[in-house]
């Protein structure tokens, strides 16, 4: 019977993070290595923006949170009905919350 060797080279295993990988898996992973510490870090110190741009800006940002409200009122209103259709016995606390003997 002939026996059968398998030889594997150093450039074909290399240990990653503690994982042994083969030498296709190696590559993306040294890529991956690679490409995190090119990435720089960026620290925003600050921003110059005028007054009259920024009220703008805040004068948007609440219009664009009124459809917003409506949709979570009706939904709060939904949830409500159905409690109250679920469980009768809330309307009568209802009923003492809003007026208390």
């Amino acid at each position: 019977m002939n026996k059968m060797t398998l030889t594997v080279s150093p450039e074909d295993r290399v240990e990653v993070d503690g994982d042994d990988l083969p030498k296709t898996l190696r590559k993306a992973a040294v890529a991956r290595s690679e490409a995190e510490e090119a990435a720089e870090r960026v620290v925003i110190a600050g921003f110059d923006i005028s007054f009259a741009r920024l009220a703008v800006f805040l004068v948007k940002l609440v219009l664009a949170a009124v459809p917003a409200l409506v949709v979570l009122t009706a939904l709060l209103v939904l949830v409500g009905e159905v409690l109250t259709l679920v469980f009768p016995s809330l309307v009568k606390l209802k009923i003492l919350i809003y007026v208390p003997q």
